[in-house]
Parts: structure tokens; sequence; C-alpha cells
């Protein structure tokens, strides 16, 4: 613990959520998701009116950041099928409003919550990617959700960490992978999230079952590649 100490505050001084603007539109950031139906009724209750396809473009920065401040931390921190199973209703039929940008559900597995995904969460190496998800006639063909969830909790082969740049969509170039997509280092992954789990005082279901995906992580990485070999066949 006392290794990543530092980590471990920046962590916990992270807000929940964030808006970010850019010269083409508005993109709401937090880590699992949000309840859609939940915000549309506060965005309604300000006088933005999403409803028959006109989507939340006209919603202000300050109207968007009190929607999030309403919304519980518990579902920005741990939703997932409530999330990707419907459309936010954020961005009309013009392609306008603000995109809900999320991680927390790995891109491996995002197809069995998610459909009208922009591609399958893997690449041709089974690897992780980013996924836009939710683009139709609906939406003006502009995904209203994207997952930049690239598995690293997985561990190596498939997870590794993906970055967007939120002004083009453009994944930016790296030192390590030139498509901006950066290896993973599983133990060292393991043992953060261990003492992030631990520092954090969650205790409720979702984080013991967290914590022990962590220590199995951890022990799978000490193992032999033999070992590992022969757990994977099981």
């Amino acid at each position: 613990r006392d290794e990543y100490a530092e980590l471990i505050d920046w962590m916990r001084g992270l807000p929940l959520f964030a808006v970010a603007e850019t010269e083409s539109r508005r993109y709401i950031l937090t880590h699992a998701g949000i309840d859609a139906m939940e915000a549309r009724g506060y965005l309604a209750m300000a006088g933005v009116d999403t409803s028959e396809g006109r989507g939340a473009a006209e919603a202000s920065e300050e109207q968007l950041l009190d929607m999030m401040s309403r919304q519980l931390p518990e579902t920005l921190l741990w939703t997932r099928k409530e999330f990707w199973g419907q459309p936010t209703g954020f961005v009309g039929k013009d392609g306008t409003g603000p995109v809900v940008v999320v991680g927390h559900t790995p891109s491996i597995v995002l197809s069995r919550y998610a459909d009208r995904m922009a591609n399958e969460g893997v690449n041709e190496d089974g690897r992780g990617i980013v996924v836009p998800v939710g683009a139709c006639d609906a939406t003006g063909g502009v995904a209203d959700r994207i997952d930049i969830d690239c598995s690293a909790a997985a561990g190596a082969p498939r997870g590794r960490v993906g970055l967007v740049r939120l002004d083009d969509g453009a994944a930016p170039s790296t030192r390590e992978n030139r498509d901006g997509y950066a290896p993973l280092r599983l133990r060292q992954l393991c043992r953060v999230k261990l003492s992030h789990l631990r520092a954090s005082g969650r205790y409720d279901e979702n984080g013991f079952r967290s914590l022990r995906m962590a220590r199995r992580m951890l022990r799978y990485s000490r193992t032999s590649s033999t070992s590992k070999k022969a757990i994977d066949a099981r």
C-alpha cells in the first residue's frame, strides 16, 4: 500500500463525473454509465425537452453538471446492463447533443449488453478496442455512448489501455503502440487495484467481487507459462 500511496490519494480525489466541451459537442464523462431515464427527467424539469428526437443539445454545461450531480454514485460507478441496453436520448435526430463516454465494461464482453456497436470490441488479434455504441437513424448516425474500457483488467494478452481524443475521435499515438493503445503490465495493475480497493473501504457485493477478481488475477500473473496454459485449458 505504501508503494502506491500517492496514486491511491490521487484516485480518491477524482470526481465521479465531468463534462468536457469541444468545438462540435459536449461529452459527459463518468466511470460506468448513467441512469438515462432519471437524467432525461431532470432535463425536462430544467426546461430541456429531449422527447421526439430532440436530444439534449440545448442543455447548458451547468445543467448537465447539475443533472449528473443528481445521479446515484452507485449508478455512476457500477451500472452496466441498464446503461448499455438503451439509448441515452441525448443525441437528437440531427446528430447533435452530448455523448456519454465511460469505461467499466470491458470491450471484449460489451456485446453481451449492447447492440449497435461500431465494432466487435476486439481487433483481429482479439485485443480490446474502443467501441462507439448506438449510432442509428434516431441519432443522425452518431454514437450516443462510447466504451473506452479496452479490457485492461482482463490482463495480457487481450487487455490493454486505450486513449481517445474527443475533439476528433482519434486514437493518439503512443511510444508503445502507434495506434493509440498501450500494452498492459498485469502484475502491476493488480497490485494497484488491490491497494485501491482496500483503501477505498468498499465492502459491498461489488467491492468484494472486484477484490476477489484482482486477487485471482495477481495469482495468475505469478504463475509460470506452463501453469497458465493448464489453467486456460480448463
